[in-house]
């Protein structure tokens, strides 16, 4: 195919189990302007064996590449890689163990078509369980919650802030159609992100700057397993460790593309230390032990009125003061553990 519209783009490492399904959702697409650009991310299983004859088959429209060394570098690297040999206009990013509805391509080009100024389009993904039910059983698909009214143009930095506050409304990868021209001028993929965050830092980047449309239609199957980079991520690192280098940069980032006073730096950096705050806690829980430092102020207080009892006019004036401090703090004690409120307490 000689001038695609569309260059649809798969990274892949050790996906044996998922890309043929992700590959036969590409080649059923409603619409028929596209490429297909695979990028073996270093794969030591018989996923390119199974890429092969695809390629061989439909070699005007498909093509296979991998880093030099068939090193794996990740999924940012791997994404910039396929774009650079990309010739189409638009841009879809399908994850090898996701799978696209056969009209996914034609819808969103069609709002493309309609609305030529966004730089994205995107849909609620149906995070989906039930492909191996003997292993998700009590699970049940659900198609996600985009958190912002749908079907319309959401201008620059709405979903930069709706990202940071809510990362359930975040579209995985495979739910978006990108404007190539718009992705290069923000400077594509993240490429100090391999896997987790690499998605909430190229939106960061592309939504600050330009407008999206949002859609309620869901056209893709967000597969749920224990080997995705997520799940993997998570596992490995924590929900915490795991966000907290995605944060640093984007504050960082911000720091060059907005004023020092404006709210979007300020959200950021909250979340940051808040993150930064929780891991700490992790790391030294006694730290943090409120429970045990209100015994303890309460404990010197105690000791305070002990002293009162015996020492000078100083401690004695101040008695009074501190029995009503000491009883503040046993009332903040009970609340605390026991959920306990006075009558009339706010």
């Amino acid at each position: 195919m000689s001038n695609p519209q569309v260059s649809v783009i798969i990274p892949f490492f050790n996906a044996s189990k998922y890309i043929k399904e992700a590959i036969e959702s590409v080649l059923s697409q409603s619409y028929a302007n596209w490429e297909l650009i695979l990028v073996n991310d270093g794969s030591t299983d018989s996923s390119s064996d199974i890429v092969f004859p695809y390629v061989s088959r439909h070699r005007d429209r498909m093509k296979i590449l991998s880093h030099v060394g068939l090193t794996n570098r990740g999924t940012s690297a791997s994404r910039n890689l396929g774009i650079k040999h990309a010739r189409g206009n638009l841009l879809g990013f399908l994850d090898a163990d996701d799978v696209w509805k056969d009209n996914f391509l034609e819808y969103h080009v069609s709002i493309f078509d309609q609305y030529p100024e966004i730089s994205m389009s995107y849909g609620p993904g149906l995070w989906w369980h039930s492909w191996e039910p003997e292993k998700h059983g009590q699970k049940r698909d659900y198609v996600q919650d985009l958190g912002i009214k749908a079907d319309r143009i959401v201008e620059p930095r709405a979903l930069t802030e709706l990202y940071l506050d809510n990362t359930g409304a975040v579209p995985a990868p495979s739910g978006v159609l990108f404007n190539r021209e718009m992705m290069n001028q923000v400077g594509n993929w993240e490429e100090a992100f391999t896997g987790m965050c690499d998605d909430q830092a190229v939106y960061a980047k592309v939504c600050l700057r330009f407008s999206a449309y949002v859609s309620s239609k869901c056209l893709y199957y967000y597969r749920q397993h224990e080997h995705s980079l997520c799940s993997m991520w998570v596992r490995q690192w924590g929900c915490y460790k795991s966000r907290e280098p995605y944060l640093a940069w984007l504050t960082l980032y911000f720091s060059y593309k907005v004023s020092a006073s404006d709210t979007l730096l300020k959200k950021v950096s909250a979340h940051l230390w808040s993150v930064r705050l929780a891991l700490a806690l992790e790391k030294f829980p006694s730290l943090f032990d409120i429970e045990g430092w209100i015994k303890k102020i309460y404990q010197i207080i105690s000791t305070f009125m002990k002293l009162a009892k015996h020492t000078g006019s100083y401690f004695s004036s101040n008695r009074k003061v501190l029995n009503v401090i000491k009883k503040r703090i046993a009332r903040k004690f009970l609340t605390f553990q026991y959920g306990y409120r006075e009558s009339g307490e706010n």
